[in-house]
Parts: C-alpha cells; sequence; structure tokens
C-alpha cells in the first residue's frame, strides 16, 4: 500500500483522500516503470494533466533557493563561469562579500549554518574512522551510531 498524500496543499487541496491517494500510485508506477529522469517527469505531467490539475511547482528547501541567489550575484558580479584564475579569484571575492553580507543581515541564521558546518565536519571525521573497521556488523554499528548522533545534534 502506498501512503497518501500528507498536507494536502496547492492542486491536491480539493481532492478527497481516495483521488491523492490514486495520484499518489499512479505516481509511484511512474517512478517504477520509468528509468529516465524525463521518462518519470513526461508520466508525472501526463498524471496531472489527465485529471484536469496544474503540475506542481517543485519548491525545492530554502538552503537550495540561497545557493541560487549566491550563484546569480556571482554570475552578475564575475560573469558566467569560466575555467580561469581571474573568474576563480573574482567569484572567491564575490562569495566572502555575500558572506559578510548575510552575516549582518541575517545573524542567527549565519550562526546556525556555521554551526552546523563544525557539526558536519566532526561526523565526518567520524565516519572515516567507521570506514576503517573492516567487519560488517562493526562497521554498520559505527555508521548507525554517528547517525543517530546527526539527529541528535539536529534535534537541539
Amino acid at each position: 500500500m502506498v501512503a497518501p498524500l500528507a498536507s494536502a496543499q496547492g492542486p491536491l487541496s480539493d481532492l478527497s483522500d481516495e483521488q491523492r491517494q490514486e495520484i499518489r500510485s499512479e505516481l509511484e508506477a511512474c517512478k517504477a516503470n520509468n528509468e529516465e529522469h524525463e521518462d518519470r517527469k513526461a508520466c508525472r505531467d501526463e498524471v496531472f494533466t489527465s485529471r484536469g490539475l496544474d503540475v506542481p511547482e517543485h519548491r525545492g528547501r530554502r538552503g537550495r533557493k540561497l545557493g541560487r541567489k549566491f550563484r546569480s550575484q556571482i554570475v552578475e558580479a564575475c560573469g558566467e563561469r569560466e575555467q580561469t584564475d581571474e573568474w576563480r579569484e573574482c567569484a572567491k571575492e564575490a562569495r566572502s562579500g555575500l558572506r559578510e553580507q548575510f552575516q549582518e543581515n541575517h545573524p542567527q541564521a549565519f550562526e546556525r549554518f556555521q554551526n552546523r558546518r563544525e557539526r558536519r565536519s566532526n561526523f565526518r571525521e567520524q565516519l572515516r574512522a567507521c570506514l576503517e573497521l573492516t567487519d560488517h556488523d562493526s562497521l554498520r554499528a559505527c555508521v548507525i551510531e554517528v547517525r543517530d548522533a546527526i539527529r541528535e545534534a539536529n534535534e537541539n
């Protein structure tokens, strides 16, 4: 059984639970029956258009939007990406300026971002240590322990 679509919003908000369930099942079938990404997208589009619904826009995560904003500002300052030392230096300067601007405008978010970066590097080191283990069960236990530590850190 396929789980129902959570939090019916957007084009699915006017549908009944059964209709959302049918759409979810069809979307799962699209995913299972098509290996290529473009084929899956075409199948997904067909599922929605056959029911007279608009295809939901992929919203992404906030960090991705922020990344696109940074990238667009770098392109604005330095031009399209080039494999030259000049372009890399320009992009590096633009990035540091954007980081400083972000830190000034959003100090709490910047602090959270910095804390996550520090935690991630610590967890990477722990995972690298896990990879040195040769026994499969020990490796698995080590990775699960690190995963649980990451989840606990993210809750705080």
